[in-house]
C-alpha cells in the first residue's frame, strides 16, 4: 500500500535498519510519534521486504489499554509471534534454536516459558527458575530477557520488534526498556522500533519521563514525528484514488477544478488524518457522492451533498456509523472479539456467540 507524504521519514528508517543490518551500530530505539491513525504502523510495515532480502525476523507487539498492568505484555506477544515463526522452520533448525536459547538461558530458562509457555515447544519441559525476593527475581528476568533477545538478533539474521502503543506500557515494561537502552554495545543486529500517540505522553507520564531521562544522550533514541497530511498530499491521494485504466493506460477522468473542491473538503473535515481521509473517500464513493459513469467514462463528484455531511471530524464516529450498518449477527460478533481483546482466537468467539443467550 502506497503512503502518501512519508518520502523522508521512510527513507530515515530504511537507513537505521541498514545500520542494524550491516553491523553499524544503530539507535537504541526508534520512536515513531503522532496521533492515532496517522499511519505509524504503516510507516514500520516499510521495512518488512527490506528485512525479508537480509533473512531478518521482524515481530510486532502492543499494549493494551484496557489490559491493566499485565507485565511485559508488547514484548511477550512479540516473542509469542517469534515463537510461531521459528516453530515454522524445519526441524533441523528448531534444534539449532534449542542448543542456542539453551545456551543462553541456562538454569533461568524457566522464566521466559513461564510467560511465553509456547517457548517449550522448542525448549521442552524445563525446571522452574529458583525462588529469589522481588527485587532480585526483577533483576534476574530483565537480565535474561536481554540474553534472550540477543540469540534472535544475530549477524545472520538482524532481528526488529516493533512495540505499538507505548503510551499505556506498565512500570515493568518500561523498566525493561530501560535496560534495552542501555545494552547491546556489543549486538548491532538489533532494532528495537516503537509507537506512541504523542498527544497522550505528557509531563507526568511515565513514558514521559522515561524518555526525558535520555534526552540529552545523543543518539540513543531517534524521534520520527508523522504529521498530519498536507493538501497537497492528499491531493495527490485523491487523483491517485480516482485514476482509472483505459486501455491499459492511466487516465484521471475527473475535471481537475472538481478535484481541487473535493480535496478541500476532505482535507478540511479529516485534518489531514490519513486514516480518517482514507475512510472517508471510501464512504463517500460507498455513498455515491462519487460515483464513476461508465457511458461518459467520467468520475460525477457531488459537491454539494459531501459538504453537507454531518461529519464531526473524528474518525470513530465514522466506522461506528459504518459497523452499524453491518448486520446484527456481525455485530454482536465483533461485539464479542472486542471484549476478548485486539486478538483472540476464533473457536473462543464462536462458543462465546453460541451461548450468548
Amino acid at each position: 500500500e502506497k503512503l502518501y507524504g512519508r518520502e523522508t521519514e521512510i527513507e530515515e528508517l530504511l537507513l537505521t535498519f541498514t545500520h542494524t543490518s550491516t553491523g553499524r551500530a544503530p539507535p537504541r530505539l526508534v520512536l515513531i510519534e503522532g496521533y492515532s491513525g496517522v499511519g505509524k504502523t504503516s510507516l514500520v510495515n516499510e521495512l518488512c521486504q527490506p528485512l525479508a532480502k537480509r533473512k531478518g525476523y521482524f515481530v510486532t507487539g502492543k499494549f493494551d489499554q484496557y489490559a491493566g498492568e499485565v507485565p511485559y505484555l508488547g514484548f511477550i506477544e512479540a516473542f509469542k509471534k517469534m515463537t510461531h515463526q521459528i516453530l515454522s522452520e524445519d526441524e533441523e533448525q528448531i534444534n539449532k534454536w534449542k542448543l542456542k536459547l539453551e545456551e543462553a538461558l541456562g538454569i533461568n530458562a524457566g522464566l521466559i516459558t513461564q510467560v511465553i509457555p509456547e517457548m517449550e515447544l522448542i525448549l521442552g519441559k524445563v525446571p522452574p527458575p529458583i525462588q529469589l525476593g522481588s527485587a532480585e527475581a526483577q533483576i534476574r528476568f530483565n537480565v535474561t530477557f536481554l540474553k534472550f533477545i540477543g540469540v534472535f538478533s544475530q549477524k545472520e539474521h538482524p532481528l526488529v520488534i516493533f512495540i505499538d502503543d507505548l503510551q499505556w506500557a506498565d512500570i515493568s515494561s518500561l523498566g525493561l526498556l530501560h535496560l534495552i537502552l542501555n545494552s547491546f554495545d556489543n549486538n548491532e543486529y538489533f532494532l528495537l522500533l516503537g509507537a506512541c500517540r504523542s498527544n497522550e505522553v505528557v509531563p507526568g507520564h511515565a513514558f514521559y519521563k522515561l524518555l526525558k531521562t535520555y534526552e540529552d544522550c545523543e543518539g540513543l533514541i531517534k524521534r520520527i514525528e508523522l504529521n498530519p497530511l498536507s493538501f497537497e498530499q492528499i491531493l495527490k491521494f485523491v487523483k491517485d484514488s480516482l485514476t482509472v485504466n483505459i486501455k491499459s493506460s492511466p487516465h484521471l477522468v475527473a475535471h481537475n477544478k472538481q478535484i481541487q473542491d473535493l480535496t478541500t473538503v476532505i482535507h478540511d473535515k479529516t485534518q489531514g488524518n490519513p486514516f480518517f481521509v482514507k475512510q472517508f473517500l471510501m464512504e463517500l464513493i460507498k455513498e455515491e457522492m462519487i460515483q464513476y459513469n461508465h457511458n461518459s467514462k467520467q468520475w460525477t463528484i457531488d459537491l454539494k451533498r459531501i459538504q453537507t455531511m454531518n461529519i464531526t471530524g473524528n474518525v470513530v464516529d465514522l466506522l461506528v456509523t459504518k459497523m452499524r450498518r453491518l448486520p446484527t449477527e456481525l455485530q454482536t460478533t465483533l461485539s464479542i472479539a472486542a471484549l476478548i481483546g485486539t486478538t483472540f482466537a476464533l473457536k473462543v468467539v464462536t462458543m462465546l456467540y453460541t451461548n450468548k443467550g
